[in-house]
């Protein structure tokens, strides 16, 4: 796995995550992220629980069963539709900055 600074900025690009692992599950939440958890793991479970809305866990025996598999897309679809945050990309950040600066030099003249 990334360390974690690398994987929030990874996570933070994600209409949503889906996870067998808590880590991961508990960096994208703690970056905005609706996470899914997909996994036999109680704690994950908690954690996405107490998360708040937007995050959901659904049980692997079940969902390998196939009993699940319709949840899961809506899960996904709603949290698609949900309105993120845009995070800027490098090149869109760079330009700003370079803008910005054109501006105040500019001024300085």
């Amino acid at each position: 796995m990334l360390d974690p600074a690398t994987f929030k900025g990874v996570a933070s690009e994600l209409a949503v995550l889906v996870s067998a692992h808590r880590r991961a599950a508990l960096l994208a939440v703690a970056v905005g992220r609706p996470t899914i958890g997909l996994g036999e793991s109680p704690a994950l479970a908690r954690a996405l629980e107490r998360a708040g809305s937007g995050h959901a866990f659904l049980d692997a025996s079940l969902f390998l069963r196939g009993s699940l598999v319709a949840q899961l897309a809506d899960l996904i679809d709603s949290a698609i539709e949900t309105h993120r945050t845009p995070v800027l990309r490098v090149e869109e950040q760079r330009a700003s900055v370079r803008a910005g600066i054109r501006s105040l030099l500019e001024l300085v003249d």
